[in-house]
């Protein structure tokens, strides 16, 4: 191949801007995470089917149900009776329900009271993603 030219076209992109944004919402995630396993309080977090997504330590501790019993699953603490008091708690109304006394049900079946903080995540059509409550 005598007397033909080879050109190689290489692009470059700063990423820096990028990276950084990156590393400091997993910084800032990893926060939040460390802030929900020592938190004095139980917070737990459920999809719109009432499926767990999030039980801490202090949950455990209420409710006597570890983590990975209730991760995954429906949420073990409201027995059917309730689940109409439940899911009014989330109406497109309320904005987030602050210091409801309920009843809830622990894992041997005993009944405690607690207070109940909610805070319901909804999508852009306004419908229920996502509930977080705090016990």
């Amino acid at each position: 191949m005598v007397g033909r030219e080879h050109f190689f076209f290489v692009f470059l992109r700063d990423v820096t801007g990028r990276k950084r944004s990156e590393y400091a919402l997993r910084k800032s995630e990893e926060m939040v995470q460390k802030i929900v396993e020592t938190a004095p309080v139980g917070i737990i977090s459920i999809d719109s089917n009432d499926i767990v997504h999030t039980w801490n330590c202090a949950a455990e501790k209420i409710f006597g149900w570890k983590a990975e019993e209730a991760v995954g699953r429906r949420l073990p603490i409201v027995d059917d009776p309730k689940r109409d008091e439940f899911v009014r708690l989330f109406d497109p109304e309320i904005k987030g329900a602050s210091g409801i006394e309920v009843q809830r049900r622990r894992k041997d079946g005993s009944i405690v009271d607690v207070v109940l903080w909610t805070s319901p995540r909804r999508d852009d059509s306004g419908a229920l993603t996502s509930s977080l409550g705090i016990v």
